[in-house]
């Protein structure tokens, strides 16, 4: 019940910040893969089924983004952003535990924020984004620190990314409790996402 709660408590705060509720299919093949950036780099950790060539992952995919699409929150006028939210029931990730703790990471229920904006807007996108999380580990009275991913270790997608790291004072230090990234223009790219002009109602040529 309290785990319940607290998906229901999150999905009522992000609906509150403009983000609107989606359940993605979270068996996807594998080109999907490949446009997001996850493979080729993390076939180890990512389950397979080899009878059906799909892979286990939680991530929705959006080929043409309307730009007049109106914000879902009452009263709020038509945006060019679309925000997604997700909620992931029993996410698997697969690969070897490098330690005990990593165990729980194979089944875990998970909320997770999308956001598709205009270039010019994807780096203050990412900031918000950043905001929200730590909003929701203050609220619930959570230690925590964010910290800003170096260059070298940011994955094949990623311009910028940072973790907020949670204390956990059973094993006396901070471990990653979730992440918030800035693609820029890879996984559009990749995926051929576009955005429709809101005068002309044509695909644009720029990609989110």
């Amino acid at each position: 019940m309290l785990e319940l709660a607290l998906v229901r408590w999150a999905l009522e705060k992000l609906r509150g910040h403009g983000f609107e509720p989606v359940l993605p299919p979270v068996l996807v093949r594998e080109p999907a893969l490949f446009g997001t950036g996850f493979l080729p780099d993390t076939e180890n950790q990512i389950y397979r089924l080899a009878d059906d060539d799909l892979y286990l992952v939680g991530r929705p995919r959006c080929r043409c983004l309307d730009a007049r699409r109106p914000d879902p929150r009452p009263g709020r006028p038509a945006s060019a952003l679309r925000r997604l939210l997700v909620v992931l029931p029993a996410r698997g990730r697969g690969g070897r535990a490098r330690t005990p703790a990593d165990l729980p990471v194979h089944q875990f229920d998970k909320v997770e924020m999308f956001s598709f904006v205009a270039p010019a807007q994807a780096e203050a996108e990412h900031e918000r984004l950043l905001a929200i999380e730590e909003e929701i580990l203050q609220e619930l009275g959570i230690p925590y620190r964010v910290v800003s991913i170096a260059i070298g270790d940011l994955g094949a997608s990623a311009a910028k990314k940072y973790d907020l790291e949670a204390w956990l004072p059973g094993q006396g230090r901070y471990r990653e409790l979730t992440s918030c990234s800035n693609t820029t223009d890879y996984q559009a790219r990749r995926l051929e996402i576009r955005m429709r002009d809101p005068d002309s109602g044509r695909p644009s040529t720029s990609t989110p």
